[in-house]
């Protein structure tokens, strides 16, 4: 026995154990990966189930069995071979008369939550509402989409553009439409509105953001957008 290690290189002798000890080191942090990735498809899944909207899960390895879903196991073993990408999981569909969509995209680094909820009527004017110091709001977003003060005056949250001023004031005019919007980008600082509707675009890390509650976020915006597509579409 003694005689046959003596046989085994001396590389081999560092070789497998090193092996060994990153395989424990990857498999913990494919663990964690995909526990973190089960939290935000359940997340979607129940949101789905509670807004009446579509969740699907376009995974080939789930498509060909529904019943491994949610599956830690199953999920682990895709994690490890890099085929848990959250690019397959989706929310999408109409909710209280908006349509709605939810995506992963690919980032720099990081993934990034891509959320629409477009009005079921686009609004006349080309009007375009945006985060007014890019710069804050790029950091914010990368660092994970932070909130401004509530004593922030809308007017240092936002820049609305493509319409006349008269009726930018007419638009800002109604202490309730102020609100609203102040609350959007208060919340939101990474986020966009325009005709169609809201687009927030947020870098996310699976294993360290907590998933949304999309019902309850789903109808905290949509209660301030219904506020302001009635002004909007006075003007």
């Amino acid at each position: 026995m003694i005689s046959a290690i003596l046989e085994i290189p001396v590389y081999l002798l560092f070789f497998i154990p090193t092996a060994g000890i990153i395989l424990i080191f990857f498999t913990i942090i494919m663990k964690d990966y995909s526990g973190s990735f089960i939290r935000w498809e359940k997340a979607l899944r129940e949101g789905a189930e509670k807004t009446g909207l579509q969740f699907e899960n376009r995974c080939a390895a789930i498509i060909s069995n529904p019943s491994k879903s949610l599956n830690p196991h199953t999920y682990l073993g895709l994690a490890m071979t890099f085929r848990l990408k959250p690019y397959d999981i989706a929310l999408s569909g109409i909710y209280r008369d908006y349509s709605i969509s939810v995506k992963f995209e690919d980032g720099y680094k990081k993934d990034i939550l891509s959320v629409n909820i477009f009005f079921r009527h686009p609004l006349d004017p080309d009007i375009r509402i945006e985060a007014k110091n890019k710069i804050i709001n790029s950091v914010k977003n990368i660092v994970g989409g932070g909130q401004f003060s509530k004593e922030s005056p809308l007017e240092d949250l936002v820049s609305v553009l493509n319409i006349q001023q008269d009726k930018i004031d007419a638009l800002l005019s109604p202490a309730e439409t102020r609100d609203a919007l102040h609350d959007i980008f208060r919340v939101y600082p990474y986020a966009l509105i325009d005709n169609r509707g809201l687009v927030l675009r947020r870098n996310i890390v699976i294993t360290g953001d907590k998933p949304w509650n999309f019902k309850n976020d789903f109808n905290w915006i949509i209660n301030r957008l219904n506020i302001f597509y009635k002004t909007a579409s006075g003007l």
